[in-house]
């Protein structure tokens, strides 16, 4: 599953599903045992923590250290746009979390075009995987796998040809959609998901909004503070796609062919 610790991010990608801003809201370090709860009770063994951009959260470090106590996950990953890297002291604190939590792996996505930062990070490849060390660094430079008619791309021409060449005209929900209906007891969710090889699914926002696509605009199962484990995964069960993406898609090339 995928942990929204922030909405708040300083690249302004025009591709970004969610569109998150400088001034994003922060995940509250008080509410951390009721994501916890969740996560637990839902089963769930691979953790993704992302935002945003997760590192211009301030309590980050003590969010994984204390998602890490009280979850065990199997395996962390922190999904960023390397920023970090630009500063001195959210790189330490990365580099701290990585002594720390040996199960602790980094996804830097800056691709070309779309990242302001991709020719410092491709150039720079072999030293940041020297400083966070060999095998536990990831980077994803190539190109989108699949970009969303979500957020901003909306109004971007250059992001909604991306679209148009990535798109395969499922909703940004399908999948979790399509594992929810085929999963009949709570239990076996997560573990459905890690056999299907969808570790991103469902999205837990900054505010403990539950979502079954990764983006935070479209609407909400529940919410951490308000329902229990076993409501989400009702909702989740009766969860119809609104088909909104589709038709912002539609929409869009019957404006502009």
């Amino acid at each position: 599953m995928i942990f929204c610790i922030t909405n708040r991010c300083t690249m302004g990608c025009p591709h970004c599903m969610s569109d998150c801003k400088k001034l994003g809201e922060d995940f509250d370090l008080d509410n951390l045992n009721e994501f916890a709860n969740f996560f637990k009770v839902m089963g769930f063994r691979v953790l993704n923590i992302s935002g945003g951009e997760p590192t211009e959260h301030p309590d980050l470090e003590e969010i994984i250290n204390q998602l890490a106590n009280k979850c065990h996950p199997t395996v962390i990953t922190l999904i960023s746009n390397g920023d970090f890297l630009m500063c001195k002291e959210k790189t330490e604190a990365v580099l701290r979390l990585m002594k720390s939590h040996p199960n602790l792996t980094i996804q830097i996505t800056s691709i070309q075009k779309w990242y302001r930062n991709y020719d410092y990070i491709s150039k720079n490849q072999d030293d940041i995987e020297t400083m966070l060390g060999p095998g536990r660094v990831f980077f994803e430079t190539e190109k989108i796998r699949q970009m969303r008619p979500l957020g901003r791309a909306l109004s971007s021409p250059e992001a909604m040809e991306a679209v148009a060449e990535t798109h395969q005209g499922f909703t940004a929900c399908a999948n979790a959609y399509l594992m929810a209906q085929q999963t009949v007891k709570l239990k076996d969710f997560a573990s459905n998901c890690l056999h299907a090889h969808k570790f991103c699914m469902p999205l837990v926002g900054p505010d403990l909004n539950v979502y079954m696509s990764e983006s935070m605009l479209c609407p909400s199962v529940g919410n951490l503070l308000e329902h229990s484990p076993v409501e989400i995964f009702k909702r989740m069960k009766a969860f119809v796609p609104c088909g909104k993406c589709l038709q912002a898609y539609n929409n869009y090339w019957t404006k502009n062919k």
